[in-house]
């Protein structure tokens, strides 16, 4: 769901309302968003963000991105009832975003049915991408997934083993012998923390 989508289903003084308060930030890459103090809803104009949770065993499983143009609603949890969802949000990159401040959602969630039913389908969007990432880790065969993730994101740089795993919802060591195997397979080279794709039609054979 995008800004546009949201401005379009608005009335004129919401609308006002919603451009008025919106706040201005800057995120260094790595740098993390407060979500427990439900700074409001999320909207990135810039850059890229990571959405993910820490298991038990410590591993880091991303859940999905966020792209520009691309509002997050899991930095508001508060907007949903208080719902806390144990979530991470962090700048995989450089970026920018616009927060709508808290009080703000408020306001608008007592006033326009609209806005609810934005809501609404934003939490139907994230939650659809988050049961693709479950039927990818219960089906999907390791590499195939490593594939997909290179062809979404290309050449990958400055980058561990144990980071893309965190990427694609596994494990350090099973990544790491994928990779291995297909760098055998001449379908990639390896360097030191970086991934360099080296038969495209190779990877997409395999993917398919």
């Amino acid at each position: 769901m995008t800004k546009k989508k949201l401005l379009e289903v608005l009335k004129s003084h919401e609308k006002l309302q919603f451009l008025k308060n919106k706040k201005q930030q800057k995120l260094k890459s790595k740098e993390k968003i407060d979500v427990d103090s439900c700074p409001g809803l999320l909207l990135l104009t810039e850059g890229k963000l990571r959405v993910y949770l820490i298991a038990n065993n410590g591993r880091e499983i991303t859940l999905f991105n966020i792209l520009p143009g691309e509002f997050c609603i899991m930095s508001s949890s508060c907007i949903m009832g208080n719902m806390s969802f144990n979530l991470l949000i962090e700048a995989t990159e450089e970026s920018k975003i616009e927060m709508i401040p808290r009080n703000t959602i408020e306001t608008l969630k007592k006033e326009s049915t609209n806005f609810n039913h934005f809501l609404l389908q934003l939490i139907g969007e994230k939650m659809s991408r988050v049961l693709e990432l479950i039927d990818d880790i219960l089906v999907k065969k390791i590499d195939v997934r490593i594939g997909e993730f290179l062809l979404e994101n290309g050449n990958i740089y400055n980058m561990s083993h144990e980071e893309i795993a965190n990427h694609i919802g596994s494990s350090r060591e099973v990544v790491s012998r994928s990779l291995k195997n297909m760098k055998l397979n001449n379908i990639l080279e390896l360097e030191r923390k970086s991934v360099l794709v080296k038969d495209l039609s190779a990877l997409k054979k395999l993917i398919n």
